[in-house]
C-alpha cells in the first residue's frame, strides 16, 4: 500500500486540467443585463398567447424566468404538459444550445444579443387545444364527489389559504379546492420523475372498493381526448405503491381508461372521440387504486 500513499497525488493532477477546462467552457459566455433586458423587450412585442416560451439549456431556465418575468414564463408555459399543444415557439438560448423537444421545429427566424439567441420555431405538426380541463378545475365547472357502489359523498369546495407541500409527500394545495375527507382535490404544480413542473390536477384515489369522481359540467368535444399523469416524485420513485387507474366517460359511455405503474414518470395517454367531434357534453373521470397510501396521483386531459 505504500505506492498508493506515494502516489495519490497523480489523479488529482489528472482531472484538475479536465475541471479546468470545463469551468473555462462554461464561463466564457457572459450573460450581461441588457442582452436579457433587450431579449425581453423583444418578446414582449412579438409573443402571441399561443406561443410557447423555453430557455435553453435546462439549467439555465431559473435565470431565464427571473430574467423575462412572470409575463412571458407563464405557469401554463414552464409547466406544460407537452410542446404539442402550441402551434409556435421561441427558443431563448445561451449560444447554440436547443431544446430536445424542438429538434424537429422549422427555424423561421434567429436573432442574437450577445451570448443570448432567440430562435422563432414553427411546430410542423400542431395540435391545438379546444378545452382544458385543468382549467376548468373549479366549483362552477367541476363537481368531485367519493363514490362507492350506489353510495355518492360530494366532496366539499372551499376557499382558504394556500398550502405548501410537506417535504417528501405531494404538491402545494391551491387556495381553491375540493376538500374530500381527509385529502383534497384541484389544480396544482406537480413535480414528475426528472422533478419538471407538471399542471395538473391533483386527484389522489381513495382506495379500495372506493372510487374519486370528478365531472365536468360542460365539455367541448373534438376528435380525441389527450392527457397525461403521474405521481409526485418522492411517491413515483420508489415504486412500492399499487397502479392507479383513471376511465373517462360521457353519456355513460366509456371513453377509455388509462393506467399509471410507479416508474413511469409524466406518461400520455389519449382516446379517439371522433364520435362525438363538434359536440358539448359533460365528461367524467373516475380514479381508483387498491389503497390510497402515497398516491399523489396528479392528471391532466385536454379535448383536441
Amino acid at each position: 500500500m505504500a505506492w498508493i500513499q506515494r502516489w495519490w497525488f497523480v489523479p488529482v493532477l489528472l482531472v484538475a486540467p479536465l475541471e479546468l477546462g470545463l469551468h473555462i467552457s462554461q464561463t466564457r459566455p457572459v450573460l450581461k443585463p441588457e442582452d436579457w433586458t433587450a431579449v425581453r423587450s423583444q418578446l414582449e412585442a412579438q409573443v402571441q398567447p399561443s406561443d410557447l416560451v423555453v430557455v435553453s439549456p435546462s439549467w439555465l431556465e431559473p435565470l431565464g424566468r427571473l430574467q423575462l418575468g412572470d409575463g412571458l414564463m407563464t405557469v401554463q408555459r414552464v409547466a406544460r404538459a407537452d410542446e404539442s399543444r402550441f402551434p409556435v415557439a421561441i427558443e431563448v438560448s445561451l449560444g447554440s444550445a436547443r431544446h430536445p423537444a424542438l429538434a424537429s421545429w422549422h427555424l423561421e427566424q434567429e436573432q442574437s444579443w450577445g451570448a443570448l439567441q432567440m430562435r422563432r420555431l414553427r411546430n410542423p405538426d400542431p395540435h391545438p387545444v379546444i378545452d382544458d380541463l385543468v382549467s376548468h378545475a373549479t366549483a362552477h365547472q367541476m363537481d368531485v364527489s367519493l363514490v362507492r357502489g350506489e353510495a355518492v359523498q360530494p366532496c366539499e369546495w372551499r376557499h382558504g389559504q394556500p398550502v405548501t407541500g410537506p417535504l417528501g409527500f405531494g404538491p402545494a394545495q391551491p387556495s381553491d379546492r375540493y376538500h374530500c375527507r381527509n385529502t383534497w382535490v384541484g389544480e396544482t404544480i406537480n413535480a414528475d420523475l426528472e422533478y419538471k413542473p407538471r399542471r395538473c390536477i391533483h386527484a389522489p384515489p381513495p382506495g379500495g372498493q372506493e372510487v374519486l369522481r370528478l365531472r365536468w359540467k360542460s365539455v367541448r368535444f373534438g376528435t380525441h381526448l389527450l392527457g397525461h399523469h403521474a405521481l409526485y416524485v418522492e411517491a413515483e420513485r420508489d415504486r412500492k405503491g399499487p397502479a392507479v387507474r383513471i376511465v373517462f366517460s360521457s353519456d355513460d359511455e366509456t371513453l377509455g381508461e388509462a393506467i399509471h405503474e410507479d416508474g413511469q414518470g409524466w406518461s400520455s395517454f389519449a382516446f379517439d372521440t371522433t364520435s362525438r367531434a363538434g359536440k358539448t357534453a359533460e365528461l367524467q373521470a373516475e380514479i381508483s387504486s387498491t389503497r390510497a397510501d402515497r398516491r399523489t396521483y396528479c392528471f391532466e386531459v385536454t379535448t383536441r
